[in-house]
């Protein structure tokens, strides 16, 4: 119903798109033109015609294989990339089912999941904090912020909210966030404490999927 915890995947390029690229190489294009160029000399002024239009054909010949070669090569390493990147991708993260913490694929978070985090983990959901300790977020990944965010579950920043002149008039230019927040982004990284987050929104209904 929430979508999968996955990001559709950039369209391949297609290997006549690859073989266009390689066709871009200014030597490639100067040897076409010196193929055509001795082709339609061997026909219009060749002594023997019949057997000087070969030059033009070789060239072009050589170059088609060029082409060919360099296509099949970038296609090899595209495919290469692209399992790399799911590899990468594919990490475990601390959900708790069942009153367990397992360990389970990103990709298989589901939205109403109980995420389990600490320091130096990478959230990969939007969720809400329910309970935690002095749990604090990186959030540069995001909002280019380089202060770590400090992070409470809801009722903890509804307090703070009804004493937040208090804190205001004693705040100083070190705190740039009077008031923590209970909203946990995905991207952003655990830099101290840990906490228990309600998953509210995965894949690309997430705040990375809508960047």
């Amino acid at each position: 119903v929430y979508g999968l915890n996955r990001f559709p995947e950039k369209k391949p390029t297609s290997f006549l798109m690859l073989c266009w690229q390689a066709l871009q190489d200014f030597t490639l294009r100067i040897l076409l033109v010196c193929a055509l160029v001795s082709f339609v000399l061997a026909l219009t002024l060749g002594e023997r015609p019949d057997i000087e239009w070969i030059e033009g054909v070789a060239i072009f010949v050589a170059v088609l294989i060029v082409v060919m070669v360099t296509a099949v090569n970038d296609w090899k390493k595209e495919q290469q990339f692209k399992k790399l990147n799911e590899m990468k991708d594919d990490k475990e993260c601390s959900l708790i089912r069942g009153d367990i913490v397992s360990k389970y694929s990103v990709f298989e978070v589901v939205v109403g999941d109980i995420l389990s985090v600490e320091t130096g983990d990478e959230v990969p959901a939007d969720g809400l904090l329910i309970s935690g300790y002095n749990l604090k977020m990186d959030e540069s990944s995001l909002t280019g912020e380089t202060e770590s965010i400090a992070k409470s579950p809801f009722d903890v920043c509804k307090q703070q909210i009804a004493d937040r002149q208090e804190k205001l008039e004693k705040a100083t230019g070190k705190k740039h966030h009077v008031i923590d927040s209970p909203v946990v982004l995905s991207g952003t990284t655990v830099t101290n404490g840990s906490g228990l987050i309600l998953v509210l929104a995965v894949g690309q209904a997430s705040q990375v999927g809508r960047v």
